[in-house]
């Protein structure tokens, strides 16, 4: 009594999140960069509300994910060498320019690049709470395995990726100096931060994960589990087999 409130957007704008819901009902006109800024906005055509900061860690993402977006991304990037050359996955040297996501329309990219699109919006602000409800589903592994490390590292690592001709050689993940991180380096999930994530596929829970909460089938009537894992998920061995009960 006496004190004001908490709007739903002051609620809203402490949180991040991504899911097929979201999905399904996002402006699908939107530029690829206006898809990131949103994260600043109190509705889905809302104007974000967006200082330098702001601008410099959109760009840092789009660099980071020009792959999986901006079809031309394969042609300019140069070979090197005569026989090896750096996967499409391998971050450019930065500074890049982002222009193309000005003009490149959330509708015109793939539905994994899509997904891509709204995870960088639910983690680019850095907000207290990121809540990603499935929204892992629909991207193809390797760009799933590259948001997963972006998730915890940012762009501290990325996997680097050799081809010889047309045979994958090794995967690896290493780090990133400060020129391909460029100016404004994003972290990944700090410990100001909490992580909701909902899945029912493993390869879809983020390593990450400590606390988990097991719900039952339907109509079986047996309570939901509860659980603290001993350290974060890909660390713990059985950590998977001790969520699923077997």
């Amino acid at each position: 009594p006496g004190e004001p409130g908490i709007s739903i957007f002051d609620i809203q704008s402490r949180i991040g999140q991504s899911s097929p819901e979201i999905h399904a009902f996002f402006p699908k006109n939107l530029s690829i960069r206006q898809v990131l800024e949103n994260a600043w906005a109190d509705t889905f055509l809302g104007s974000p509300k967006l200082v330098y900061e702001n601008d410099a860690a959109v760009d840092t993402c789009l660099r980071w994910f020009e792959a999986e977006f901006n079809p031309a991304y394969a042609r300019e990037t140069p070979r090197q060498g005569p026989k090896k050359r750096p996967d499409k996955n391998t971050p450019p040297k930065a500074p890049r320019s982002t222009d193309w996501a000005d003009e490149l329309r959330f509708r015109d990219v793939p539905f994994s690049a899509q997904r891509v699109a709204l995870l960088l919006r639910a983690l680019v602000k850095k907000p207290e709470l990121v809540v990603l409800d499935e929204a892992f589903s629909g991207m193809d592994e390797g760009v799933r395995n590259k948001c997963m490390l972006f998730l915890t590292w940012g762009t501290a690592k990325y996997f680097y990726v050799y081809r010889d001709q047309t045979v994958l050689q090794s995967n690896t993940i290493v780090d990133a100096d400060s020129e391909v991180q460029g100016e404004f380096p994003m972290t990944g999930l700090t410990e100001h931060q909490a992580l909701i994530c909902v899945s029912h596929v493993k390869e879809e829970v983020p390593g990450v994960v400590r606390d988990w909460m097991c719900l039952p089938e339907a109509n079986t009537g047996m309570p939901a589990r509860f659980g603290r894992l001993d350290g974060p998920l890909q660390g713990v061995k059985g950590g998977w087999e001790q969520i699923w009960g077997f």
